[in-house]
């Protein structure tokens, strides 16, 4: 690596928030690596992702649509960790209400920047990212939202993404998929793999096959449950699951008790109600064997969960909609304590 190459990167990454020696030091060569130590590339992903993150200072923001619009609007969180020690991130395109590009590249870099204090070292920091297509439809397929989340990949998260386990995708996504592809970086596009849902629906390799060799089976059955749930409940339960609203009240088996308290005019909602009524609350529906929309248990006690639990109140008291959960849930406890022993991510204490 050239010095002057190093120490100029170095300089310019001191001006970014939250950085610190090790951090820079390991970015700069993650970029190396993102682009085959070819010197010029690196130093100009490397600068546009500087300046990007000094004027955006993306690591303080949060979904604006899932704070003010639906709590519903997106179902993409980190839920847990690999047999390695990478992150797992879960999404469900069909359980996703918003279909902006906008929006839902906000939501996913929320995503990213909450786990990029706890990943472990390297080789091991980056993320598995389970996408499960079982609700997919024309309305999905918007080649803004794709191309922009997958030129956000490879331009500010380079070497981040292990996979992108595609699950459950119908016919109708192969050509899209390819459409698409020309667009993004292509090692970001070689990490795609398709594998068949829980359920054996769509295309690609065995669902059994693939989930074996990246998880163990706490993991594997949460994302089973997860999954199956959400076909075979899909009227009454999956609908009304809200990931914002289980880490605010720290209950991810209750939902969609909230409803007739978060209703605002929207987009998504036609009704208005002002204040928190108790005597309005919906029943809540209860996910079956006690499945918690969070993650499996050890997840929940890591500091990973924790820090999003935590970041998700302190935003969501200024949320239109979801002040009022913060609200209700004051008198609750909001948070657990981490659990190191447990906490497979490597990271050190919660950061802010």
């Amino acid at each position: 690596m050239s010095n002057h190459f190093f120490l100029a990167l170095y300089d310019q990454y001191w001006r970014v928030p939250g950085s610190s020696l090790s951090l820079a030091v390991d970015t700069v060569r993650r970029f190396l690596r993102a682009d085959r130590g070819n010197i010029s590339k690196a130093k100009k992903r490397l600068e546009e992702t500087l300046k990007w993150r000094i004027d955006v200072q993306p690591q303080t923001k949060m979904c604006s649509t899932c704070l003010n619009e639906d709590l519903r609007s997106h179902y993409m969180q980190h839920v847990g960790w690999d047999k390695r020690g990478r992150a797992l991130v879960y999404s469900d395109i069909g359980m996703a209400r918003d279909k902006g590009h906008k929006s839902n590249v906000e939501h996913c870099i929320q995503v990213l920047e909450l786990m990029e204090p706890i990943l472990p070292p390297f080789p091991n920091d980056q993320y598995i990212w389970v996408v499960d297509f079982h609700k997919f439809s024309i309305s999905d397929m918007n080649p803004k939202m794709a191309i922009a989340c997958l030129k956000l990949f490879g331009r500010s998260y380079p070497e981040r993404l292990g996979q992108m386990i595609l699950v459950g995708a119908p016919r109708i996504f192969n050509g899209f998929f390819r459409a698409v592809s020309p667009f993004a970086d292509p090692v970001t596009v070689k990490k795609v793999r398709f594998i068949k849902g829980p359920d054996g629906k769509g295309g690609g390799k065995k669902f059994d096959l693939v989930v074996n060799e990246f998880f163990d089976a706490e993991t594997k059955a949460w994302l089973v449950a997860e999954m199956m749930e959400n076909r075979l409940r899909w009227k009454d339960l999956a609908r009304r699951k809200s990931w914002l609203a289980a880490l605010i009240t720290a209950d991810g088996t209750r939902h969609g008790w909230w409803e007739q308290n978060t209703k605002r005019k929207s987009k998504f909602n036609s009704e208005a109600e002002e204040g928190f009524d108790e005597d309005k609350l919906a029943p809540a529906v209860l996910s079956e064997h006690g499945h918690d929309i969070r993650g499996c248990p050890s997840f929940i006690q890591t500091e990973a969960c924790v820090r999003m639990t935590n970041f998700a109140i302190q935003h969501s008291s200024r949320g239109k909609l979801t002040n009022l959960l913060v609200c209700k849930s004051a008198k609750k406890s909001t948070a657990v304590p981490v659990n190191t022993e447990t906490d497979r991510s490597g990271g050190t204490a919660l950061q802010g």
